[in-house]
């Protein structure tokens, strides 16, 4: 084993123009920094900047990466975005590519390109506004009925109750759902998807937390995860199937059912459009909510910000007749990019950021780091706590809650400072309809409710998941109106 961390060591030691070998941890066989950099990211992250510098290089069993953890060499390393390159399976199986390995995040080169243009139609700016209405109706549903919700909690002898970051998770899923599926989804299928959702989650388990499935041979193997995993991909082809038949019956052309017209075009093939799908809809559902966790947290944790939400919609809504968020003027609202609770949403993911490192990428050319020279097919990950919080344009309060600041930022000052659902050309293609869910969800959570942390308050963060989901509980006091 020592003789093979020091090949390793030898093998991938990144020299500078004097020789000097890139710093790091070593590979600490068998799995090295796998797992710890998805539990630990935060720690690591102050860790490993600290003992080796702005970059440094850390290892994924045997595989090394490097780590980038400052806007400049963040800026430096998208300039050729778009030729950046997948691993195949991120590293991460041959278990993972038979759930995964044909969609749209892990391509690259021209089939990313005609796979992207195909669906980013019915993701971009203008198609997500559409779907604005339908966010601000269930948003404020789910406000209406928390009480009712089977994980809330009463508080004894007062109007409030205890509300687990759980309870948030299916929303989003559903609004999805809908996005997808258009009228052709029933609250029957909705349903359905939830319980399927709860496979797909063993499904990632197994991806990302067992060392067995990572081993090609594992596939071949009549045990319970490939059942489970042929199971999924089975049903999940006769749905979509299903939904496309209902589209072409009501005919309603709806984004699940226009993407599959290119599988009958050949632009697609079918495990890229359900691979896909499966994406966009039940792998995306965990960053999602653990985004919109860590958001409505933020509203407990920091209730001078709560505040200033409550009188921002207070203010907007005095001036709307019947005082409803479900108006023109809400729905404007949520869509801004000028408001405190727009800024709040940006501050909250700059300080708790989704995962600690992000999912590789990989260089497409030759390159030099920092006096280091990095070969192509290198593994890049960014150290996305120290990118949010040191970059010199977040100056010296980086590690401060203030949602103010991106009053006198403009996006182009932190493009490379900030990541939340990636960067460059490749940003996850739900970033407009998360946003729009999460303003939503702050804006009318704060109107209706006073979020505070109760006294046996606890902080955990959920197992066998790439990534930081907070699990809490907090307490929702009804607000006079």
């Amino acid at each position: 084993m020592a003789f093979m961390k020091f090949h390793l060591r030898q093998q991938h030691a990144w020299k500078d123009s004097n020789g000097k070998p890139i710093q790091g941890p070593g590979p600490n066989l068998p799995n090295s920094d796998r797992y710890t950099r998805m539990s630990h990211g935060r720690e690591l992250s102050v860790q490993y900047r600290s003992a080796y510098g702005r970059i440094y290089q850390i290892w994924d069993g045997t595989h090394p990466e490097l780590v980038l953890t400052t806007s400049d060499d963040v800026a430096l390393y998208y300039k050729d975005g778009r030729a950046h390159l997948k691993q195949e399976s991120l590293n991460l199986s041959n278990f993972f590519f038979a759930l995964l390995g044909e969609c749209v995040g892990l391509m690259h080169g021209e089939q990313w390109k005609r796979t992207r243009k195909a669906i980013d139609k019915h993701f971009g700016h203008g198609a997500i506004l559409l779907q604005v209405p339908g966010v601000v109706r269930d948003v404020n549903q789910w406000a209406m009925d928390l009480n009712a919700h089977p994980l809330v909690k009463p508080v004894q002898d007062t109007a409030s109750f205890d509300v687990p970051l759980e309870a948030l998770k299916y929303l989003p899923f559903f609004l999805i759902a809908k996005l997808l599926y258009g009228n052709t989804i029933s609250q029957t299928d909705l349903d359905w998807l939830k319980e399927v959702n709860e496979d797909h989650e063993k499904i990632m388990a197994d991806c990302f937390a067992r060392n067995m499935p990572r081993y090609k041979f594992f596939r071949l193997l009549p045990v319970e995860e490939n059942r489970r995993l042929d199971k999924f991909k089975r049903e999940w082809k006769e749905f979509n199937l299903q939904k496309v038949e209902c589209a072409k019956k009501a005919n309603e052309a709806t984004p699940a059912s226009e993407m599959y017209d290119k599988v009958v075009e050949g632009t697609l093939t079918m495990d890229q459009y359900l691979e896909t799908l499966d994406e966009i809809l039940f792998t995306n559902i965990d960053v999602t909510s653990s985004a919109l966790g860590w958001q409505i947290l933020s509203l407990a944790e920091f209730p001078e910000a709560q505040q200033k939400v409550y009188d921002e919609v207070k203010a907007l809504l005095s001036n709307i007749d019947g005082r409803n968020v479900e108006s023109p003027e809400f729905e404007h609202y949520v869509s801004r990019t000028d408001t405190y609770v727009h800024g709040m949403m940006l501050e909250t993911a700059r300080l708790f950021p989704v995962t600690g490192y992000t999912l590789a990428e990989v260089l497409p050319n030759d390159s030099v780091f920092q006096g280091h020279r990095i070969p192509a097919g290198t593994s890049v990950v960014i150290d996305a706590f120290a990118v949010n919080t040191t970059s010199p344009c977040w100056g010296r309060d980086g590690l401060s809650y203030r949602p103010e600041r991106f009053f006198d930022l403009k996006s182009g000052e932190y493009r490379y400072a900030l990541w939340r659902y990636g960067l460059g050309a490749r940003k996850c293609l739900g970033q407009n309809m998360a946003d729009k869910i999460i303003k939503a969800m702050l804006a009318i959570t704060a109107l209706n409710y006073e979020v505070s942390k109760p006294e046996n308050f606890k902080l955990n963060m959920a197992a066998n998941t790439f990534l930081q989901m907070p699990l809490a509980e907090l307490r929702f006091a009804p607000r006079q109106t």
